[in-house]
């Protein structure tokens, strides 16, 4: 379960990717400047690369279990949200709590694999979980590029809920307390 949860949560925050293909369709769609959508990004590199340090301590003295989860929350929540929204600055807004989450799950799944094993078989468990990460940074630039251009910007984010639900409801019901 360990690396279906560290895999899961590695995919769900690489899905991102689709961002960036879809900034085009953000500035036409949102009346804005190709230089103003770029906001969207900036905030949540900004959130994501400040708070992943925190997560990590705060795993190491609670466990990771229900920070991973807190996590798993933040981002699958904010991508809700996002996808409601119709103008710049609530979506720039959203991308914070988005980017504290990705830090959370960037930061907690590998820990959470490297915990479940043991010296001789880490490295390829570490190995297939940051596989995950490879494989949603394809999904999300490929799919999320057709999800834009097909349906809308707003469906890069909606199309993320199943999955962090999905992951969520795994991380809480099959991590025991061991994590």
């Amino acid at each position: 379960m360990a690396i279906a949860i560290g895999s899961g949560a590695l995919f769900l925050g690489a899905l991102d990717f689709s961002i960036n293909v879809n900034l085009p369709r953000f500035r036409s769609d949102l009346g804005e400047t190709l230089v103003s959508v770029q906001m969207i990004i900036i905030m949540y590199h900004g959130a994501r690369s400040g708070t992943g340090f925190v997560a990590g301590g705060i795993a190491d003295r609670f466990g990771i279990k229900w920070p991973l989860a807190v996590g798993i929350v933040f981002f699958t929540v904010s991508v809700g949200l996002i996808s409601l929204q119709d103008s710049l600055t609530p979506i720039v807004l959203l991308r914070i709590p988005q980017g504290i989450g990705v830090a959370i799950l960037f930061t907690l799944a590998p820990a959470l694999v490297a915990r479940a094993f043991g010296p001789s078989k880490r490295g390829a468990a570490l190995g297939v979980t940051l596989a995950a990460m490879g494989a949603g940074t394809f999904v999300g630039t490929l799919g999320g590029g057709l999800l834009g251009q097909e349906i809308g910007w707003e469906a890069i984010f909606w199309a993320r809920i199943p999955v962090g639900l999905a992951l969520l409801i795994a991380t809480v019901v099959w991590l025991n307390g061991d994590f």
